[in-house]
């Protein structure tokens, strides 16, 4: 039965890592096309600013928007550092957890096997959960 149930929490293990994977891809490949995107952007304002005034003044106005643009996003990477953090009740639950199945652990065989299927499911559904 512990065999089935290991079976169980690997198949929902591996199938979360590998959608993990996928999503995590597709994020990686749209945020190179959104850097390409903004780099041809840049290089058309570029070429508007400089046909209109200099080709000094217009290098100065790009950096001075991309200069207020890293203010912006330091700034807002400051303030959620700042910020505490929630505590989560799932993470909590298995610090007071583990001390009680350690000293289980140590007592029998068959305690060792029953735990262990407990703590293969509980780490299956702890990362269905982060996977959301």
């Amino acid at each position: 039965m512990f065999k089935v149930l290991g079976a169980l929490a690997m198949s929902e293990a591996g199938q979360s890592i590998r959608k993990s994977l996928v999503v995590h891809g597709l994020y990686v490949v749209a945020i190179l096309i959104g850097v390409v995107a903004c780099g041809f952007a840049l290089a058309g304002l570029y070429t508007m600013l400089a046909l209109r005034y200099d080709a000094v003044v217009a290098s100065l106005v790009i950096a001075a928007g991309l200069f207020v643009v890293a203010l912006v996003i330091f700034a807002i990477a400051a303030f959620m550092q700042s910020r505490p953090r929630r505590s989560n009740a799932l993470a909590t639950t298995a610090l007071v957890a583990a001390p009680i199945a350690a000293s289980a652990l140590g007592s029998k065989n068959t305690l060792k096997v029953a735990a262990l299927g407990g703590i293969v499911l509980l780490g299956a559904a702890l990362g269905r959960q982060l996977g959301r």
